[in-house]
């Protein structure tokens, strides 16, 4: 949710400092699919729709897996200005949320602060990637930051999420205040990955 503030804040920056938006579509990642086939996959998952409908281990694996394969597009693209705080800030919530069996704890004193409920679905689990917090293995990696209730979207977040918020913001900023396409952003797009 960080990121819907994040997003127009980078652009906005970058456009008062003569930033153009379309540099943003001469970005070349590695692997662009990689990005999206897992974010896709998360918006099927936690949707009124899909409550239910799919047993609550194999949403909890499908979510893992997704981040898994986020963390590594991030890796891929780690030399773009950025994506290695973004890399960072998904692989902590991935270690989160794989420490509490494929769902991100929400600390409840959070989630109250934020004024938000956890939105449950008929049989009384999450519809969406967050259970409620008591206990929660590798706390401090979990949902226990929030934006007060009554800020416009308020939400809860963790120590992930505003590393991956700052990674976005400074790509987003730095793709579209560069002089060129070219400068400074590494051409990703034959270079094989080394291990």
């Amino acid at each position: 949710m960080l990121l819907v503030f994040t997003l127009p804040l980078a652009i906005g920056l970058a456009r008062l400092q003569g930033g153009k938006f379309a540099r943003l579509a001469e970005l070349q990642l590695r692997n662009a699919g990689l990005f999206l086939i897992p974010l896709c996959l998360q918006l099927l998952l936690f949707t009124p729709m899909a409550a239910g409908f799919l047993p609550h281990s194999l949403v909890s694996m499908l979510y893992i897996l997704s981040m898994v394969i986020l963390v590594t597009a991030a890796w891929l693209n780690r030399k773009i200005p950025g994506m290695g705080l973004a890399g960072m800030g998904l692989s902590l919530n991935l270690l989160a949320i794989g420490a509490n069996g494929g769902r991100m704890p929400v600390a409840p004193e959070a989630l109250a602060f934020s004024g938000r409920a956890l939105p449950l679905g008929p049989d009384s689990q999450p519809l969406n990637n967050s259970t409620l917090g008591y206990g929660a293995t590798l706390w401090p990696l979990t949902d226990i930051l929030a934006t007060p209730a009554g800020w416009p979207l308020a939400n809860v977040f963790s120590i992930g999420d505003l590393l991956l918020a700052a990674g976005v913001f400074f790509l987003v900023w730095r793709v579209m205040t560069a002089k060129s396409a070219a400068e400074g952003l590494p051409d990703l797009s034959g270079e094989m990955p080394r291990m």
